[in-house]
């Protein structure tokens, strides 16, 4: 949306309709399918879900379960492990979702003390 101030400024406005603030990323990761690891990129992150960029040829099921591992941008680099359901899958693009919302480890942190950066 295009808003106008009262000093006849016009700046561009978004809304957001998610429940949840994603951050985009660039992390590096695998996901583990029929027992194999696949090289992965997550590309945004929310408390729910990621976005991944996978290479073609890697043949994802909508609503299949997979595990997937990435190492976070923090002072550590923390590996996070997570379970996964696939949602979308549009080309090389893919929306997956935790199967626990419940973050208990280093990304659980990473949210927390992250988000104060994060942009939509």
């Amino acid at each position: 949306l295009k808003c106008t101030c009262v000093c006849n400024h016009v700046f561009p406005v978004v809304l957001e309709r998610r429940k949840h603030i994603r951050k985009k990323v660039e992390l590096r990761g695998r996901l583990l399918h029929a027992d194999k690891p696949f090289p992965i990129k997550v590309t945004d992150i929310s408390r729910f879900g990621l976005k991944l960029k996978v290479e073609y040829g890697l043949d994802l099921d909508v609503e299949g379960k997979y595990l997937i591992e990435f190492i976070l941008d923090d002072t550590t680099g923390s590996r996070v492990s997570k379970e996964i359901i696939v949602r979308t899958v549009h080309q090389k693009q893919v929306g997956v979702e935790f199967l626990s919302y419940d973050h208990y480890d280093k990304f659980g942190t990473y949210l927390l003390f992250h988000f104060n950066e994060m942009v939509s």
